[in-house]
């Protein structure tokens, strides 16, 4: 059973992505339902009281902590809590993906991605970086027949200028049954002009 409600101060610091202390981080304690909050104050300083937990609290119980900072990171932990007096804890912030906006009185908004996600939606960060394709961007594609269903298609990676008798293209071959694409073969460093004796 819970213990009669007494105070039991949890001071913490908060720090945010480059490593200096952070004011204005939202930050809260909780228990079961119980919890209480604060903001960080210049300092990155917050403190706050087990003892405004309408349940009480024991000794051995774990607490869950959390801050963060719109645009700026989020975190949480836990803590055991003992029955010697407060305790204190420092937190870094971790990056976020939220999308934040400032006006700035014209009517024209400058727009700040805190942070990127992949495809999995994991955040993207030093251990995780963008993914990097060692395929360079095409220079040059052609479609034959040139329209929504061509039975041909040619990249060339090599040259914006490529001619069609260079043997730079990669080139796709398109079968269909209907409007539906059935098959596609590719053959790599060939001419466009080969297209049609190539499959």
């Amino acid at each position: 059973m819970p213990t009669p409600k007494h105070s039991h101060l949890i001071g913490l610091k908060i720090y945010g992505l480059d490593s200096a202390t952070l004011e204005g981080a939202t930050v809260t304690i909780s228990l079961n339902s119980d919890s209480s909050t604060a903001i960080s104050n210049a300092k990155g300083e917050a403190v706050l009281n087990t003892g405004d937990f309408s349940d009480g609290w024991n000794a051995g119980d774990e607490i869950t902590i959390s801050a963060n900072k719109d645009g700026v990171g989020e975190t949480s932990t836990t803590l055991v809590l003992t029955d010697k007096g407060g305790q204190k804890l420092d937190l870094t912030l971790e990056p976020t993906s939220n999308l934040i906006y400032h006006d700035d009185g014209t009517n024209q908004f400058v727009l700040n991605f805190a942070l990127l996600v992949d495809e999995a939606g994991n955040k993207i960060t030093a251990s995780n970086p963008l993914p990097v394709s060692d395929t360079p961007p095409p220079k040059n594609i052609r479609y034959d027949a040139n329209d929504a269903a061509p039975n041909y298609i040619g990249i060339n990676y090599s040259s914006f200028e490529a001619t069609t008798s260079s043997r730079t293209w990669t080139i796709y071959k398109l079968t269909y049954s209907g409007s539906d694409v059935t098959q596609i073969q590719r053959r790599g460093d060939v001419a466009w002009d080969d297209r049609t004796t190539l499959f």
